[in-house]
C-alpha cells in the first residue's frame, strides 16, 4: 500500500512531464502536408506532377519542398506562415543574402507560381484536420489552387 502511494505520483509526474508542446498548440496546421492537385486557371500545368510537393508546417515555420525521383529534395523554401480571417499569409521577405550558403531556401518556391519578396495572400477554400483547399492570385492574375492532404 505504501509503495503504490509513492509510486502512482511517481509514475503520474513523469508521464505529464513529457506531455508538453513547443511555444503552443497550432491546431490542424501541424505537421506534413502532400500536395494532391495544383491548378493554374483550372488546368494543370503540363510536365508538372503536384504530388511531389510536400508543405509542412511548424510553429511559425512553413518548408515546402520539391521531392526528386527518388524521394530526394530537389528544391526546398523556407519561410514563415499565420492565417487570419480565412487566409493562409506566406512570408517570403526574409533576405537570402543573410543566410550564407542558403542556395535561395529563403525564396518563395517559384514551382507554385508564389512571388518572390513578397507576402503571399492564399483564401482558405476548405480546410479540416486531413485536407484543405487553398487559392491564390498570381500578380499576373492567374487564378492557383491547391489541394493538400495531411500525411502526418
Amino acid at each position: 500500500m505504501k509503495l503504490s502511494r509513492i509510486f502512482l505520483p511517481l509514475v503520474l509526474a513523469v508521464i505529464s512531464a513529457g506531455c508538453t508542446c513547443n511555444d503552443g498548440d497550432i491546431g490542424p496546421w501541424f505537421g506534413s502536408w502532400s500536395m494532391s492537385e495544383m491548378t493554374v486557371d483550372g488546368r494543370t500545368p503540363d510536365g508538372f506532377d503536384p504530388t511531389a510537393t510536400i508543405w509542412e508546417f511548424q510553429s511559425s515555420l512553413i518548408r515546402i519542398s520539391l521531392l526528386g525521383e527518388h524521394h530526394t529534395m530537389d528544391d526546398m523554401s523556407w519561410g514563415t506562415w499565420h492565417e487570419s480571417d480565412g487566409h493562409l499569409y506566406l512570408d517570403y521577405t526574409h533576405p537570402s543574402d543573410k543566410y550564407e550558403n542558403s542556395n535561395g531556401e529563403y525564396e518563395a518556391p517559384s514551382w507554385l507560381l508564389i512571388q518572390k519578396n513578397s507576402v503571399a495572400e492564399l483564401d482558405i477554400l476548405e480546410r479540416s484536420n486531413r485536407r484543405m483547399t487553398l487559392e491564390y492570385i498570381t500578380p499576373e492574375g492567374e487564378k492557383v489552387v491547391y489541394t493538400l492532404k495531411k500525411t502526418w
